[in-house]
């Protein structure tokens, strides 16, 4: 009786072992490596890269812009939830699982938010690379503009482009975007995320200009159209 006694509640203990394994499987770890996201901002899909890194018991993620990446350091796990804070008082809150998130972005201060996000790990691309060879090369300075149904203002674009890879910054007001994507024959796709703003350039380059372009910031909209600078 005693020895029978022993193996039952040595095979509880193990299965015991394996729930509790099972489960800080599930509600504690990430896949870390490359993820691609997706932001929806109304009609629209803004494709984001991002990585997981574990460090010292510690994850992080950085945002993946081209030249200014966005990091976040001080995430919080709760169960199935995931809470990805960023300096500007937003913050990314998910239900994940080891290979996928869902979720919103969320800003306290703007009545805009939140933001529908759905990630996935994995080596994905950005955008889908058709393999067409650009129109022209898009490294250089490009003098905007930026239209609305009540103005337009200047803004400066900034192009480097390796290929079909293009990384890019928009400066306007006190605004910078930094972004990248592709430039596929004639059209140029371009998106990114700053922990505050979700943006995204779609555009058409025709006879040297970029035309028929939508910048989107968040909830604002803008038509753009931009001149390459001769002179510099």
């Amino acid at each position: 009786m005693g020895r029978k006694f022993l193996f039952i509640s040595w095979v509880v203990f193990s299965l015991s072992a394996c729930l509790n394994l099972t489960m800080q499987n599930t509600f504690t770890n990430l896949a870390p490596g490359q993820w691609r996201a997706v932001f929806s901002l109304e009609n629209e899909k803004v494709p984001v890269q991002f990585s997981v890194e574990n460090i010292d018991e510690a994850t992080h993620f950085t945002f993946l812009n081209g030249g200014l990446d966005t990091q976040s350091d001080q995430v919080d796990f709760w169960g199935d939830t995931l809470t990805i804070p960023f300096n500007q008082g937003t913050y990314l809150k998910v239900i994940y699982e080891v290979d996928k998130m869902e979720g919103y972005l969320y800003d306290p201060n703007n009545s805009f938010y939140p933001i529908s996000f759905l990630a996935q790990q994995g080596q994905l691309n950005r955008f889908p690379d058709v393999r067409k060879d650009p129109v022209m090369n898009m490294t250089g300075n490009w003098n905007a503009s930026l239209g609305t149904k009540d103005t337009t203002i200047s803004a400066q674009l900034i192009l480097d482009a390796e290929g079909n890879n293009v990384v890019g910054e928009v400066f306007w007001n006190a605004d910078t975007l930094s972004l990248c994507g592709v430039i596929q024959d004639d059209i140029l796709v371009l998106s990114g995320f700053n922990g505050k703003q979700v943006c995204y350039l779609n555009g058409q380059v025709l006879e040297g200009a970029i035309s028929k372009a939508l910048l989107i910031v968040n909830d604002e909209k803008f038509t753009l159209t931009a001149v390459k600078d001769i002179n510099e």
